[in-house]
């Protein structure tokens, strides 16, 4: 019994005297709070498609993969409808437990929406839940991915069977706290919905994130700090952001578009669709080499050399300029990684010649790839940071000041003679 499930049981039975299906959610959300941790919620709802007879696990139960997968395949058992997958960046169980003042919650249009729907289910902590979306492949479904962002879900030919569309739900904007963030975005889910219900199409929708917002991901040790990969080569959520060549032995992947700068001034933004992506292997250098509408094209060249990669140069050629000819842009950023790690770095990475300039936002990259994925990122910043060496240099200081004061305390030499009322008198000499 899933977690809606379990908030009707608690509602309608006398656990909980006069509590609301919602409240009961609330309750239920903070007793899993504690034992969650680096799993995902996940809601699914329809209204079409009918109930479902899975009962695969309990409330209580974390959800792999797999499990999930089967959920939406025995969901989807009788026809292949529209899958529409709204993704945060971040979302956990709190999200759904948050309450302001006067009790609202982050997400009132989704309550309106699941409490008239045929089907609701609720996964309160489900293990890479994107990954299920993905096995759908083999099922025939095609994939679609949408930025909100970038575009409006009325202006795409979004298929309306046998199709995946991944919605991905743009940041927070300036002076944007989380609750008004998590309401706007549930605004932005409720209308999506209504415009494929009210064109006749009853999509199973999927609402869930990329990583937890309470929790941060483990990381592996490594020489230097090995991040958290930014993105599954196999995750449609972010191909338009990812560059793979065509033998998929190396990739690229930003955070946002890159674009061109002549004299520190953006003049052209490149798509995030490239008409190609080739690779040009070599013994030892390798080469991506990719191709824009208009007439741009870049050369990224990865040379080897023991047993590390390095990225210094990036070739740029603009055919519609009337003195074509290859620009070569550099970089001060040290790109260098070994041979099986990728390279990452959230910081901008430039490549320029002083005219021109290239670009990259969050960059994540790697060549004489064997697999499609990236491997341990090596990050551009080494494990002792400026906050470390302070910390470090303060703690030795402490530590010299309080052996300082020890030795001192030990030198104290005390008295060993002491007057006699009756006696004759102490004489101190110089040398005692």
């Amino acid at each position: 019994m899933v977690l809606f499930d379990l908030c009707h049981v608690i509602s309608r039975q006398k656990i909980v005297s006069k509590m609301s299906f919602w409240k009961s959610c609330v309750l239920v959300a903070i007793c899993l709070n504690y034992c969650n941790a680096e799993y995902l919620p996940v809601l699914f709802w329809s209204s079409g498609i009918g109930k479902s007879d899975y009962h695969g696990s309990s409330a209580f139960e974390k959800v792999s993969s797999d499990n999930l997968y089967d959920y939406i395949k025995k969901t989807t058992s009788n026809k292949k409808p529209l899958i529409l997958v709204f993704t945060e960046e971040s979302l956990s169980l709190e999200d759904f437990s948050w309450r302001d003042f006067e009790s609202k919650t982050a997400f009132p249009c989704l309550e309106n929406v699941t409490s008239s729907a045929e089907l609701v289910k609720f996964f309160p902590s489900v293990h890479a839940p994107l990954r299920a979306i993905k096995n759908l492949r083999n099922d025939g479904y095609e994939f679609r991915s949408i930025h909100l962002q970038d575009e409006s879900i009325e202006k795409t030919n979004v298929p309306t069977e046998a199709s995946v569309v991944i919605v991905k739900l743009d940041d927070a904007k300036v002076n944007e706290d989380r609750p008004d963030l998590l309401r706007r975005h549930d605004e932005t889910i409720c209308d999506a919905y209504s415009y494929f219900v009210e064109k006749g199409v009853s999509p199973l929708v999927m609402y869930t994130g990329h990583h937890s917002s309470w929790v941060e991901p483990e990381v592996s040790p490594s020489v230097r700090r090995v991040r958290r990969l930014l993105v599954d080569a196999d995750d449609n959520t972010t191909t338009s952001k990812l560059w793979v060549s065509n033998d998929t032995k190396l990739m690229l992947y930003t955070s946002e578009a890159p674009y061109i700068e002549r004299y520190g001034e953006v003049v052209m933004s490149l798509s995030s669709s490239p008409e190609r992506v080739i690779s040009d292997d070599r013994p030892d250098e390798q080469k991506l080499i990719v191709t824009f509408t208009g007439g741009i094209t870049l050369r990224l060249k990865f040379p080897v050399v023991g047993g590390y990669w390095s990225l210094k140069t990036v070739v740029f050629l603009n055919k519609s300029d009337t003195d074509a000819s290859d620009v070569n842009l550099n970089t001060t950023t040290d790109i260098v990684a070994p041979y099986n790690f990728s390279y990452h770095c959230n910081k901008d990475i430039v490549f320029t010649n002083g005219n021109i300039s290239i670009v990259f936002k969050d960059l994540q990259v790697q060549p004489f790839l064997q697999k499609r994925e990236f491997g341990d990122a090596y990050d551009c910043v080494w494990f002792f940071t400026g906050a470390i060496w302070s910390g470090l240099f303060v703690t030795a200081l402490f530590a010299l000041i309080m052996m300082w004061g020890l030795s001192m305390i030990m030198n104290i030499k005390t008295m060993d003679q002491f007057d006699d009322p009756k006696g004759k008198t102490i004489t101190v000499t110089a040398t005692d």
